[in-house]
């Protein structure tokens, strides 16, 4: 996968997997959660995977883990949010 600037190129191992992704994805979504979203990534470093505390509980048992980046205001959404960092893979 790679970032194109405002698209993404993927690759697939098969073209009906392709075709599903593209269908999947070509809706608009809105909403406050978009808008949630969009500003916890928007503070990651590059190379970085920011999430929100619901993910964090969303993927709880995944093996997935996580390392706490602190409560931060984000722009526009009241309060203070907690978000982490996904924590690299152990080596």
């Amino acid at each position: 996968m790679k970032s194109t600037g405002d698209g993404v190129l993927a690759v697939f191992d098969g073209p009906g997997r392709a075709v599903r992704c593209a269908v999947a994805v070509r809706d608009d979504i809105s909403g406050i959660v978009v808008h949630l979203a969009q500003r916890v990534e928007s503070r990651a470093r590059p190379g970085e995977v920011l999430v929100s505390r619901t993910v964090v509980d969303l993927v709880a048992a995944s093996g997935i883990t996580f390392e706490d980046a602190g409560d931060h205001e984000l722009k526009g959404i009241e309060g203070t949010w907690r978000r982490f960092s996904v924590a690299p893979p152990p080596s």
